[in-house]
Parts: structure tokens; C-alpha cells; sequence
């Protein structure tokens, strides 16, 4: 359709059941040919009259309904979709899908020992071995030669 008005009338038209699609579809390609030649373009309200496709009282209440819906659903608050979260079922449990921090594992001169505890974020490791330096505050930092 060529203009806004025109597609929106046809959707309700579609939906409604009341003007088979291939009339819709013809009108909106005699629309086309029209602005491509340089003529000026009919609404679809003029194109379904003189098709004789319906009465001008139908189209017209057709119309009315038509802007109704449109202004309905311009007006309703968009409902945003929630992100699929560890809730969904999408995302395997910690015991199904590995961590990636195993019994063995090891992380400089660490090696992760037995698990300590398992959680909904996975599984933790206690180290094994004597620690390279004091725990605490500098956790992240690097190593010192």
C-alpha cells in the first residue's frame, strides 16, 4: 500500500475476512503502477468502490474500525520480553554442564583439590599444596618475581 491509512485499512480488511486478498493484492499493485507512472495514487477507499469490492458505508465502517485498532495498539504499553535467565530451563544445572574447575585442575603452582561446596553458579575447589604467599587483600594482583 501506498500510503499509511491505506495499509492499515488492509490489514483490518484482512483480518476481518471481509475483501479476499487477492483484490487487496491488485489494489495495492494498481496503486503501485500509478505512482510509477507519475499519476497521482487513489486511496484504497476509492479503489475498493469503484471495484464494486464493497459499499461506501462499509468501507467506511471498516475505516472507523480500523483506526480504532490502530490507536489501541499505539496506546498499550509495549510488553518487553525477559532475557531466557538460569530460571527458564535453557541453561543446564552446575552438576549437568561442567564449570570447567575440576578435581586436578591446577592454576600456577595450585592444583584445585577436592570440591568444597556446589552452588547454582557451579562448583567451588579448595586448593591443594602449600600456598605460595599469604592469602587476602591482594588476591588479584600479580605475582612478584
Amino acid at each position: 500500500m501506498e500510503r499509511r491509512d491505506d495499509a492499515v485499512l488492509c490489514q483490518h480488511l484482512v483480518r476481518a475476512g471481509a475483501v479476499p486478498l487477492g483484490e487487496l493484492v491488485a489494489c495495492a499493485e494498481a496503486q503501485r503502477a500509478l505512482r510509477e507512472a507519475g499519476r497521482p495514487v487513489p486511496p484504497l477507499d476509492r479503489l475498493l468502490l469503484e471495484g464494486g469490492l464493497l459499499p461506501q458505508a462499509q468501507i467506511a465502517a471498516h475505516r472507523g474500525a480500523a483506526e480504532a485498532a490502530a490507536a489501541a495498539a499505539a496506546a498499550a504499553p509495549q510488553r518487553r520480553r525477559r532475557r531466557a535467565g538460569s530460571s527458564s530451563g535453557r541453561h543446564l544445572a552446575a552438576s549437568d554442564a561442567g564449570d570447567g574447575v575440576r578435581p586436578g585442575a591446577r592454576r600456577g603452582c595450585e592444583e584445585v583439590g577436592e570440591p568444597v561446596a556446589p552452588g547454582g553458579q557451579g562448583a567451588g575447589g579448595g586448593p591443594r599444596g602449600p600456598p605460595t604467599r599469604p592469602r587476602g587483600a591482594g588476591e588479584g594482583l600479580p605475582r612478584p618475581p
